[in-house]
């Protein structure tokens, strides 16, 4: 099968939803864990778990840490085998990312990064492991926007906010590589079925700024409902990138 973007990019990409202004009563609890279903052309591919896993200190500071995990299941491992992990730290304060730790292993291809962010100062360190490209360790150290979100912080950080049909949310990510400013709109209400049960959603689009305007992703169209409660669980994601639909969906 071949694929020009990752199982776990497109399923991470689902992921980039979030604003900085307007929380709502979302509140983190500590061991929530969702679970959902992952299919990719109407087939089951594999499972996505997130957990909220504690609440320690990290660079001096209080943060909540996440952990996401993607498996393809045993059909699509003897085409690709996916085993990604992805941990991030959200600071208490801020509500804003203060690191990350990725782990890919793609169809035999490997990627280990990890960031550490300062969330007051933007200032931020990473190191970076491609060990079937190259045995060396990559190092960077930079600055980027005070109060950016990666991936997995900016599903949380979108959960406390108030929604509502018409409305956009803009915030800025950070993927470890590059910043991009990201705008959340919600398109409609719609009430769907899914393994956990049926759920009121609000229905959102991810938007990236363009030159002129925000836009569709040009590498896949991206989709996410949340329930219409005060928790907002994430209930459904739909990516569509060139190799397939991707549905994830609450189990």
């Amino acid at each position: 099968m071949k694929k020009k973007k990752s199982f776990f990019a497109a399923a991470l990409s689902l992921l980039v939803l979030c604003a900085v202004y307007g929380a709502d009563q979302f509140e983190l609890r500590l061991g929530e864990t969702l679970t959902y279903e992952v299919g990719w052309k109407a087939a089951q591919a594999g499972t996505l778990s997130i957990r909220v896993v504690e609440k320690k200190q990290r660079q001096g500071r209080s943060a909540y840490k996440l952990a996401l995990a993607v498996e393809s299941n045993s059909l699509i491992d003897m085409m690709f085998p996916v085993r990604d992990r992805f941990e991030s730290w959200i600071d208490e304060k801020t509500f804003s990312s203060s690191g990350f730790a990725l782990r890919t292993d793609e169809g035999g291809k490997r990627k280990q990064q990890d960031i550490f962010l300062n969330p007051i100062t933007g200032e931020y360190k990473s190191r970076t492991a491609r060990p079937n490209k190259n045995p060396n360790i990559e190092t960077e150290a930079g600055r980027v926007t005070k109060g950016v979100q990666d991936y997995l912080s900016a599903l949380y950080f979108l959960r406390r906010q108030t929604l509502a049909v018409g409305k956009q949310v803009f915030f800025v990510l950070f993927d470890g590589d590059e910043e991009k400013q990201v705008a959340f709109k919600i398109i409609r209400k719609e009430t769907i079925t899914v393994p956990a049960g049926t759920f009121p959603c609000f229905v959102g689009e991810v938007l990236v700024k363009t030159d002129t305007a925000y836009a569709p992703p040009p590498k896949a169209r991206l989709f996410v409902w949340l329930s219409d409660d005060a928790k907002k669980v994430p209930v459904q994601f739909q990516a569509e990138p060139a190799f397939g639909q991707i549905d994830i969906k609450l189990k």
